[in-house]
Order: C-alpha cells, then sequence, then structure tokens
C-alpha cells in the first residue's frame, strides 16, 4: 500500500475504534459464549481458523462437500435465543452449510459507494476481512460452490 491509502487506512481505523468505543457494548464469553472463536492479530485474513485448529487439534477442511459451519447449530441456545423458534432452513444451513451455493451481487450507489470503496481498498484488503466487491465485476471472486437443497 503507499503513503496516502496508509495514511487514508489509519485515519479509517481510528474512526473505526472511536465508533465502537462510542457504541460499542462490553461482553464476556460466559455472557456470550457464541463469541467464543477464533481472533486474528494485524493481519487477518483466514490465518486464525488454521491457528485455532492447530491449539484445538482441529482439521480445517477446504472445499467441503459435507459438513456445515456447526455440527449442532442446538447449541447457540441461551437465555434470549431459542433455536426451535428459527425456520428450520436456518438451522439446516449452518449444520450443512457445504451443501448450499452462492452467488453474491451487488451494488452500491453515491455516497455510499465512496465510502465502501475507501473501506475495502485502505482497511479491508490490507487485514484481508471484509473484502466486499465494489463493482460487479468483482464479486465473481465471491462465488462459493455447492447445490442448494430444496
Amino acid at each position: 500500500m503507499g503513503p496516502v491509502r496508509s495514511f487514508i487506512a489509519s485515519v479509517g481505523a481510528k474512526i473505526i475504534y472511536s465508533l465502537i468505543w462510542i457504541f460499542g457494548k462490553r461482553t464476556s464469553f460466559d455472557d456470550s459464549p457464541w463469541l467464543r472463536g477464533p481472533i486474528g492479530n494485524q493481519y487477518i485474513g483466514d490465518q486464525p481458523y488454521d491457528d485455532c485448529a492447530r491449539l484445538e487439534n482441529l482439521t480445517v477442511v477446504r472445499d467441503a462437500t459435507s459438513g456445515g459451519l456447526v455440527d449442532d447449530f442446538g447449541r447457540a441456545e441461551g437465555k434470549t435465543f431459542r433455536v426451535a423458534k428459527l425456520n428450520p432452513r436456518v438451522r439446516d444451513f449452518y449444520e450443512n452449510t457445504a451443501q448450499f451455493s452462492m452467488d453474491v451481487w451487488a451494488k452500491t450507489y453515491f455516497p455510499s459507494r465512496i465510502a465502501l470503496w475507501l473501506l475495502v481498498t485502505t482497511i479491508s484488503r490490507k487485514v484481508n476481512q471484509l473484502n466486499f466487491p465494489v463493482n460487479t465485476l468483482e464479486r465473481t471472486h465471491f462465488k462459493c460452490s455447492g447445490t442448494q437443497r430444496a
């Protein structure tokens, strides 16, 4: 990243941290156990998942044809969240994610397009997170393969 983008990224990061400080809410893992998961450093990408798998003796499976984001969505049950109240397809998606496919179409309009472009080109790509497609041609990089269940 050039010096101008780097400066804009650092200003953007300060703005984001300020918004988190103003509007954010602290919680503990005891109150919200579903928040526990891999945490990245300066560069996020998918490295935290590999690190977590190594620490917990797990295996990362890329391009899986079966399985889901979680093995049992019932673990998300809590004081204010009842799994039984969900549409069964939501649970099916989380437990059988590899059987679904997704095609991302994105379009933003002025002036939010400027904000999105700034976010993606200065901060998101630097840490490899929130890499939203800024134009419709970029969306081809966000396709996932699989077959959606009826």
